[in-house]
Parts: C-alpha cells; structure tokens; sequence
C-alpha cells in the first residue's frame, strides 16, 4: 500500500508539533526532524497521546501504519506508545518533532517559494535578495565560498529563502535545535549581523548599495558557513514540507 502525506498524524502541543504515520511517507529532508532515541520516541509520544481526544484519532491509522489493531485494541496509553516506539524503532512507522518555529518557517517559504521563482528587480526584496546572494561569492574564499555556491547551485531559491528566515525573532535558533546558553557567541554575532545586513537589503530604496551589502553579509556567512550552520538553516525548511498541518489536541488532517 503507498503511502503519502494524508497518512501522517499531526499532534500539536503548546510548543510542538509530532508527526507520527509511515515513514515513506514523510519529505526525503524528514530525517532532520525525526526521532530516533527509543526512550525520547516512548516519552513524545506518551505525552502527546495524554492530550484529550489524541489516542482515539491515532488508533483509526494503525492499520494503514501495518501495525495490528487487534494486538494493541485493549491497550493503554503507556502500551500503545510503547507499541508506536517499537514500530519507529523497526522502521515501520516514523515519528518527527518539529518546533512551532520550524513548522511556521516551513509554511511560511511555501509563500516565498512563490515570490523567489520569479525574477524579480531590485525594487523589491526577494528580487535585492538574489542580487547580494549573486554578489556574495566574490568576497568568499576557499571551502566556504566552494559551500556557498554549491547551496546556491543546488537550489537558489532554498538558499534565500532560508536567509530571509533570518530576519524572523526567534526563527534561527529554533531550527539550530540550540538554545541562547549553548550557541558558541561567534554564531550569535554573525546571525544578528546577518540579520541587520538583511533589514538593510529590505529597507534601501534603490539597488545602489547592494555591492556593499553583499560584501558586509559574506563576513557573517562566512563563519555560518565554517560551522555548518547555514546548510542547516537551508535544509530545515524542507524538513516538515509537505506535511498535514498541525491539529490542536491530536485533531488529524487527512
């Protein structure tokens, strides 16, 4: 039987969101997002399956998953996330944890997918965006700007719109899965120039500082590059792309 996107369960949290459903399911990129620790798989998914109204959605897709119903249909709570352990564990199903932020990053790029697959001028940012990226390079040197342009190579228009994630509060240490107190500071001061130097490219009226700008952005991803921070941030957009939208108290999207 294939399986496609409407086979994943989306259980949201305050904070989070778990995707639980086949894992030929889930996007290629999903492998970023999953979980893999047996008692971090058990203890997600007992806490989301507590929520009301969660066990009795998820129960109607175990037979689609390939688990048997008639094994787990006396289940508890514990057992049926023990069971949905054991199941991601052997591969059969997958389950992926993806914060708030990381989730809105993804819809949000649908959008600007949209916007960077035209042309654009530099009369507008999407269109500014591409100029500086196109600029960048020549202020880069040996492996990072090898790195720079084969993310740019690969997929130009995932490469700005995770550099546009940048100017969004809270977006870039979300998707890093780092917090305030363990990011090295040199990460911290090249993401927040970064940052500025974007807000920059949205704001000015005209294309004539672009050079400028290009040559002050390539000084912070140079060091994002060197820590393999501005691959992640690319990527991560990918991560939950194609997924049901989240449903608030285990509610599924078919």
């Amino acid at each position: 039987m294939s399986s496609s996107a409407t086979d994943i369960v989306s259980l949201r949290s305050a904070r989070e969101t778990l995707f639980v459903g086949p894992l030929s399911a889930f996007p290629v990129q999903a492998p970023r997002v999953l979980l893999r620790d047996r008692l971090s798989l058990r203890d997600a998914l007992a806490a989301f399956l507590s929520r009301p109204g969660a066990e009795e959605r998820v129960r109607p897709f175990l037979r689609r998953w390939g688990i048997d119903t008639a094994a787990v249909r006396a289940a508890g709570r514990g057992e049926l996330a023990e069971v949905l352990a054991r199941a991601a564990g052997s591969g059969v199903i997958a389950v992926a944890l993806a914060a708030d932020p990381v989730v809105a990053f993804s819809k949000m790029t649908e959008d600007l997918d949209a916007r960077m697959a035209q042309e654009g001028t530099a009369d507008d940012f999407p269109g500014r965006l591409r100029v500086v990226v196109r600029l960048v390079p020549a202020h880069l040197e040996g492996t990072v700007r090898q790195e720079f342009e084969a993310l740019a190579a690969g997929d130009e228009r995932a490469l700005l719109a995770g550099l546009a994630a940048m100017t969004l509060p809270g977006v870039s240490l979300s998707i890093l899965g780092s917090s305030l107190f363990t990011v090295p500071g040199s990460i911290l001061e090249a993401i927040d120039r970064l940052g500025e130097v974007l807000e920059a490219v949205r704001r000015i009226p005209s294309d004539a500082q672009l050079p400028e700008l290009a040559e002050a952005a390539a000084g912070s991803l140079a060091v994002l590059l060197r820590e393999g921070v501005l691959r992640r941030l690319v990527d991560a957009r990918f991560a939950v792309k194609g997924m049901p939208a989240a449903g608030r108290f285990g509610k599924p999207v078919r």
